[in-house]
């Protein structure tokens, strides 16, 4: 069950009362953040629903899988359908999130806005959100931002690399 909260899509529950996965759930990204780092290191990947996005997020983990890294990273799923349809799948059903910290409403008129409102736009606050309070929280993150765009290197506390592509 899906709600509306100012704008923000709400939580998906259990009938126990559980939210499913939702990085919004009290002290989950730490739980998992600590459950999955290696050290404080971190490896945040995103997608989204479409048949491109998740075979480049299982490209991915394969690359992650041959270097031994995969167990160091996080799936962030544009929803909890497809964390269930392909999670597991992908790098674990362990590893695999959603967030009901979505834009549910189209933040300005704009004409880019109104011609390509879609998940994309809706999900990319939310990713930025979570690299920012992973920085927060002391962990150092290597985020593929957008699984069919690019990589981005964000270092936490004392880090200095930085690199960025689009």
């Amino acid at each position: 069950m899906h709600t509306s909260c100012g704008g923000v899509q709400c939580g998906t529950w259990t009938a126990a009362g559980h939210q499913l996965r939702d990085l919004e759930a009290p002290d989950t990204l730490l739980e998992v953040a600590t459950r999955r780092a290696r050290g404080s290191d971190l490896i945040f990947l995103a997608t989204g629903p479409d048949a491109t996005s998740l075979a480049m997020a299982q490209n991915t983990v394969h690359m992650l899988a041959r270097l031994g890294l995969q167990r160091h990273a996080v799936l962030l799923a544009d929803s909890l359908e497809t964390c269930e349809r392909v999670g597991d799948r992908i790098l674990g059903a362990d590893a695999c999130f959603w967030t009901s910290r979505m834009l549910g409403v189209r933040p300005s008129d704009s004409i880019s806005l109104r011609k390509y409102w879609d998940w994309r736009f809706r999900f990319y606050w939310a990713k930025k959100h979570y690299v920012a309070e992973l920085l927060r929280l002391g962990f150092s993150v290597l985020q593929v931002f957008d699984i069919t765009s690019g990589l981005e290197i964000v270092e936490g506390p004392g880090g200095s690399p930085e690199a960025r592509s689009a």
